[in-house]
């Protein structure tokens, strides 16, 4: 249960600073930053996983 709720603290802090990046008045940053979030997000969380069930990187 913990690495489940490091996983969803993360997602939370991501959604914080994609919602804040909206704010900022250039045309096109926040899809950039929701794009580069999401990356990073999807990463973190499959290493996460990736240890815990064992897999290794020739999956």
């Amino acid at each position: 249960m913990k690495m489940v709720e490091e996983c969803r603290a993360m997602i939370k802090r991501k959604a914080r600073l994609a919602a804040l990046a909206t704010l900022i008045p250039i045309p096109g940053i926040d899809v950039f930053t929701d794009v580069v979030l999401l990356k990073q997000s999807i990463s973190y969380i499959d290493s996460k996983f990736e240890r815990f069930f064992g897999r290794g990187p020739d999956r």
